[in-house]
């Protein structure tokens, strides 16, 4: 499959596919397709603006979180329903320049600045459960496997077991 003449161009951030659909942060929008064989076909777009943070799907909504490319607005958070391109939130959640998101059990976790935040993955509000400051590593998504999530500081790596 083909995407150059199809979707619009990336800014820095991956696309992100779950089944037969793929979300593209690009520019000023966030944009869902349906993947075909012949072409994809965009479903959505939603006017997103912030700096390179790639978004994530899960339980048919996409989240997305950013700080607006002129660093004088405040960063926000959203989250859009797939099958309709509804934004179901839309929330300034502060001066952070995020990193990518990762889903783990329900939850987003996600760097901002040096803070690891806890957000709750669900559609009906914007929760964040907790965040706590770590001196981690700036644009440095958190990866996850077996109970356990991995964190970038400056000079190393910290692993913490969420299942104790």
């Amino acid at each position: 499959m083909r995407f150059g003449q199809n979707c619009e161009g990336g800014n820095g951030a991956s696309p992100v596919i779950v089944g037969n659909v793929m979300a593209v942060k690009s520019g000023e929008t966030v944009t869902l397709y349906t993947l075909d064989p012949a072409a994809p076909r965009r479903m959505w777009q939603v006017k997103f603006m912030d700096q390179f943070t790639t978004p994530t799907i899960h339980d048919g909504h996409v989240y997305v979180f950013g700080q607006a490319f002129d660093n004088k607005h405040p960063s926000r958070a959203v989250c859009v329903e797939v099958a309709t391109g509804r934004v179901s939130w839309d929330e300034e959640v502060g001066p952070f320049e995020f990193s990518s998101a990762t889903v783990a059990d329900g939850k987003i976790l996600l760097v901002g600045r040096d803070t690891l935040h806890l957000i709750k993955a669900t559609p009906g509000k914007y929760t964040e459960l907790g965040r706590a400051k770590m001196a981690l590593r700036t644009h440095s998504s958190v990866g996850f496997a077996d109970g356990k999530i991995y964190l970038r500081k400056k000079n190393s790596v910290v692993c913490c077991d969420l299942r104790k």
